[in-house]
């Protein structure tokens, strides 16, 4: 599992507000790797490359077949802007209040009905956020692809639309959506009924690593 701080966070928040020790008390064989990011890193066309260079590619060679991505806000977002590049070597993503791109795009998308009714890549607009929006409304689907998909958000969460644009095209038991709002406390009950979702197989965590 590799994990996707959100903007303002550190690699140790996940580690201090119970994500790890989360899996460990489930007794699930998920080794975890945490990227420590800065927020404005995701925005950088060299993010695809480092993940990958730094920390999936790694994974891999040390006999790793199984790699998930975590990420809450911009990590989200971040693990979305990475499987548009390297969709064949991730299994699963596990998305907490994804930021996608501002409220009002998000918005523009949901008034024209969602991915399968919205027109894509507006004439004139090129940006990462859009980008995204295209690869989902052609890649984000539920039948025929090799990536499991789990997003979940609190109902007053300022991202919540974000949430329920993805859940348009997902089955309700990958959906998660409580009564919460932007914080640890939402994001924390919302990972724990993912792990209790997603069969993940039984053991030990034998890794929780920090990566710089």
């Amino acid at each position: 599992m590799v994990m996707l701080p959100g903007a303002g966070m550190c690699a140790r928040d996940y580690i201090d507000q119970g994500f790890v020790s989360s899996i460990q008390e489930r007794g699930l064989a998920v080794d975890v790797v945490i990227v420590d990011i800065a927020a404005d890193d995701y925005l950088k066309d060299a993010f695809n490359k480092r993940l990958k260079n730094e920390v999936v590619e790694p994974l891999i060679g040390q006999g790793y077949s199984r790699i998930w991505l975590a990420g809450i806000s911009l990590g989200a977002y971040g693990a979305i802007k990475f499987l548009r590049e390297e969709f064949g070597e991730i299994e699963g993503v596990m998305l907490l209040s994804p930021f996608l791109s501002t409220r009002g795009a998000v918005a523009k998308v949901l008034r024209e009905g969602g991915l399968d009714n919205w027109s894509p890549c507006p004439s004139g607009i090129e940006n990462d956020g859009w980008d995204n929006f295209c690869w989902l409304k052609e890649n984000f689907v539920v039948n025929g692809s090799p990536i499991k998909i789990y997003v979940g958000w609190g109902d007053v969460d300022r991202y919540a639309d974000s949430g329920r644009l993805l859940a348009g095209r997902l089955p309700n038991e990958n959906i998660f959506c409580i009564h919460g709002d932007h914080d640890w406390r939402t994001w924390k009950l919302l990972w724990r009924g993912m792990l209790d979702a997603v069969t993940f197989p039984l053991g030990t965590s034998r890794q929780i690593r920090i990566i710089k």
